[in-house]
């Protein structure tokens, strides 16, 4: 719906689920065996959200720019914009 929303902007459905059981799953279930309190929302952030969505999109689907989460913080290959500006055009959308 929200693709359609944006002038029928294609949705590419991709699973990380690999690169979050590796990055995040694992060293969680580590940390917590060590008497550690992790947070696994930085892991994902980091490996997933930030990582392998954001250089899927920029190799495979050749997005300029991407925006995530409701508080989108956008990322452009040369600089970052940390201003959630409303502006919601986008060459791709990343589930």
């Amino acid at each position: 719906a929200v693709c359609r929303h944006l002038s029928d902007t294609p949705l590419h459905k991709v699973s990380f689920a690999s690169e979050y059981w590796t990055g995040v799953f694992t060293p969680l279930i580590d940390g917590i065996m060590q008497g550690e309190t992790p947070n696994p929302d930085v892991g994902c952030n980091t490996v997933v959200k930030f990582g392998a969505m954001r250089t899927y999109a920029h190799k495979h689907l050749d997005a300029d720019w991407i925006a995530t989460g409701h508080y989108a913080r956008l990322f452009h290959w040369k600089h970052r914009i940390d201003d959630a500006s409303g502006d919601t055009s986008t060459r791709a959308v990343v589930e």
